[in-house]
């Protein structure tokens, strides 16, 4: 019963000061300055993880090709040499 009061008062709190919680003040804002920052804000949030694992994916693919290119290679026997020399 303690728990049913306690939420129906929170809804009611909720719902009797949302007048004052219009969201954030950069997202309402109308000076120009502040919409340009919020969208190259945005911009750079959404193409940062996006960068970070093209750069994790770079270096794996950069350390495989080093490591690819240190071992060396298996020459097939032509069968022209001789294996008793």
């Amino acid at each position: 019963m303690k728990t049913t009061r306690f939420i129906l008062f929170l809804f009611c709190g909720i719902l009797i000061s949302n007048s004052s919680v219009y969201g954030c003040s950069v997202c309402f804002s109308a000076k120009e300055g502040t919409l340009l920052a919020y969208y190259l804000t945005t911009i750079l949030l959404s193409l940062l993880p996006l960068g970070m694992i093209g750069g994790f994916a770079y270096f794996f693919w950069s350390q495989a090709k080093k490591k690819r290119e240190n071992e060396a290679p298996a020459l097939p026997y032509s069968g022209k040499e001789s294996l008793e020399s």
